[in-house]
């Protein structure tokens, strides 16, 4: 044996030797790379930072039913309000929880407001809380008056909060100078979804579980026009981007799109087995994603009244959703407690435009 080692030891050692000559030349090699003019993985073309696609990912932080999620303006928080009576944010890109902030009851409502300063968020115990994205902190609470927070919106200019709740009030906040500003409505039908234009500031639309959709002038302070849906519950409400169309979703497991100034029925976007909770556009209003209790998510081209996929993943209801400020990520929320990302523009989600 000790012959046979001997004959072996020099032939090791030239491999050895091959294998530090080809480890240094790989040295070398990479450091040229990295110092010549080619655009490194992290970096575009002209040598600008590569805004990175978040994955794919179930985000599992939550003890309860995710009812509300949103994604901040031009970063890459997302925040998620939970039947846990917590708000948890998260980093979009590393999947990980940045904070966590308490309610005294489930978080119905989540919403950034569009300058991303600050989160919005309301729920059961009937408080409205602004949360401070910059330093993590409360920085203001409206105390709960009458009823549960069911919805919240803020305008495009981020000067006003509307908040609708279970006993059917609708009021206005002051977000500047931390006041309530008005109150649209005194009581009626809960509210269950609220949005404002994002190209107007004073519109704001309601929808309620009595199936009518009012247009709202929130400078004038009174309700311009109804959009009777029919006889089934609105669950969510939603203005495209260029403020000239509603969307709706309800019990009867249609999307209606309709025209916000002549109060036509446009569209009726059909696919769903179940009630319709959540709708939301994308930034630039080409596409409108829905969200329904028969545990999918659709994604369509609503203009063209076509389905562009279905989503799949989520065990039971899903609720919120939202889309970042590209269209290229989607979040929902459901009732498994998941927080789920969806790149739309990977192929294994399945979800590219045609």
């Amino acid at each position: 044996m000790v012959q046979k080692n001997q004959l072996l030891a020099p032939f090791l050692m030239v491999l050895v030797a091959l294998g530090i000559i080809g480890t240094a030349f790989g040295i070398i090699s990479n450091t040229m790379n990295q110092d010549s003019s080619a655009p490194q993985a992290n970096t575009n073309v002209d040598g600008s930072q590569k805004t990175p696609t978040p994955a794919q990912r179930s985000l599992a932080q939550h003890t309860g039913t995710v009812l509300s999620v949103a994604i901040q303006p031009e970063a890459s928080l997302l925040a998620s309000g939970s039947y846990d009576q917590t708000v948890r944010l998260w980093d979009l890109n590393t999947g990980k929880v940045q904070r966590t902030f308490n309610h005294a009851g489930r978080v119905n409502s989540v919403t950034f407001t569009p300058n991303g300063r600050y989160l919005i968020t309301g729920g059961g115990d009937g408080d409205i809380i602004i949360w401070n994205t910059r330093t993590d902190s409360e920085e203001h609470r409206f105390p709960g008056r009458s009823g549960r927070i069911l919805s919240l919106a803020v305008n495009a200019d981020s000067s006003l909060i509307a908040s609708a709740s279970s006993n059917g009030t609708i009021r206005l906040w002051d977000l500047e100078k931390r006041r309530e500003d008005v109150t649209l409505l005194e009581s009626g039908s809960p509210i269950n979804g609220l949005a404002f234009s994002p190209a107007n500031p004073q519109e704001l639309v309601s929808g309620d579980q009595d199936g009518v959709i009012t247009l709202w002038d929130v400078v004038a302070k009174k309700s311009v026009r109804t959009y009777k849906a029919g006889t089934d519950r609105i669950t969510d409400v939603a203005i495209s981007p260029d403020g000239k169309y509603i969307a709706s979703s309800s019990y009867d497991t249609n999307v209606q799109i309709w025209d916000l100034t002549t109060g036509a029925a446009e569209q009726t976007l059909s696919g769903h087995d179940f009630v319709v909770a959540n709708i939301t556009f994308s930034a630039d209003g080409k596409t409108l994603a829905s969200s329904s209790f028969d545990e999918t998510i659709k994604v369509w081209d609503w203009q063209q009244a076509t389905e562009r996929c279905t989503l799949r993943g989520h065990s039971g209801f899903v609720y919120g959703l939202d889309f970042n400020q590209q269209g290229t990520v989607l979040a929902s929320g459901g009732y498994d407690g998941l927080v789920k990302t969806w790149p739309l523009t990977d192929k294994k989600v399945g979800c590219l435009e045609s």
